[in-house]
């Protein structure tokens, strides 16, 4: 449930393909910048569950990509270094942060996720602006079998 207790600047909702739960973005204005709060609201409930918080150092619009509903029970959120997915329609939430979970990670790559593609069965790739070997310049690419709990690179 957001602790936020002002009006947001922006706010955003999606509903899975048979509406059985939502995800709201609420985007709040900062000092430094402007937190992006994503939560998450089954049918049969009224509780919001956070899913994902991200500072952003400036506005940012979301684009359709980034959120994505893979069927009734299944959806990922994604915005600069940290992913959300859920399997159990918005009930939880495992969450993958560049900053802790990437060897080598610096700040502060905003696009850092460039895309996601994750199936109903759990398994998924998630492609990084990340480059292993600077000379080749080859992204690099995680891999999930469990509906990112967790991620592995993909060789």
């Amino acid at each position: 449930m957001s602790c936020q207790t002002e009006k947001p600047h922006t706010e955003r909702n999606w509903s899975s393909p048979n509406n059985g739960f939502q995800i709201r973005l609420q985007v709040f204005p900062r000092f430094n910048g402007w937190d992006y709060e994503f939560e998450s609201k089954r049918r049969d409930s009224e509780e919001w569950n956070t899913a994902l918080v991200f500072l952003y150092d400036g506005f940012h619009e979301m684009s359709q990509d980034q959120i994505k509903f893979v069927d009734q029970n299944t959806a990922y959120i994604f915005l600069g270094w940290k992913i959300a997915v859920t399997s159990d329609a918005g009930k939880s939430w495992a969450e993958w942060d560049g900053e802790k979970d990437l060897d080598g990670w610096t700040c502060c790559n905003y696009s850092l996720i460039r895309s996601v593609d994750l199936d109903r069965s759990g398994n998924g790739r998630m492609k990084l602006d990340f480059y292993l070997d600077e000379k080749k310049k080859d992204f690099l690419i995680l891999q999930t079998s469990n509906y990112g709990k967790n991620w592995r690179k993909e060789y």
